[in-house]
């Protein structure tokens, strides 16, 4: 009987680390595929790896980007059309050579991934970003970029703040 008592609290204990390393290992998956394959792009990202909301934000970003292009279009302007220029899931513009992805913190449905970039053609440049992936419907997805060293800075507030300026004043929007 004792041999079962004791073994109780170390089987919980157990349980408790898998379900975390099992949870820490969807996180990683969805971070590792989105980076492995995102090509520098915004417009190419994979939005099934994305949460809903910044979904949204892209999309919107891609109709005012539609909408500048038309507009100068229909004027003959020469001016360059509004649109986002660079890698916005990095703090970099130039974006990243490779990546390895590093702590991971879970509170409930929402992790916070550390990332560490290189850009092997940028001078060997290496920097850090904070990837928030939250749960949606059972699934893991990234939710936000958080850019290190630039305080309140993160994907979401680069595509509000493009979205939200005007279409008709030729822009480029980078961080």
């Amino acid at each position: 009987m004792k041999t079962k008592i004791l073994f109780f609290p170390l089987i919980v204990i157990m349980l408790l680390f898998s379900c975390n390393n099992t949870q820490s290992d969807g996180i990683t998956k969805v971070v590792n595929k989105f980076y492995k394959y995102y090509k520098g792009k915004y417009v190419g990202a994979d939005k099934g790896l994305l949460s809903a909301s910044l979904a949204v934000l892209i999309d919107k970003a891609l109709e005012k980007e539609a909408l500048s292009a038309a507009e100068i279009r229909a004027s003959k302007s020469t001016d360059k059309p509004a649109m986002i220029d660079g890698d916005i899931f990095t703090s970099q513009q130039d974006g990243y050579t490779g990546f390895k992805i590093g702590e991971t913190k879970i509170e409930g449905d929402k992790a916070v991934v550390s990332v560490e970039f290189t850009n092997k053609t940028a001078n060997n440049k290496a920097w850090k970003d904070d990837v928030v992936v939250v749960k949606e419907n059972g699934a893991w997805k990234i939710d936000n970029v958080n850019y290190k060293g630039d305080a309140g800075k993160n994907v979401k507030a680069v595509l509000t703040q493009f979205s939200s300026a005007s279409v008709s004043a030729p822009m480029e929007s980078k961080k």
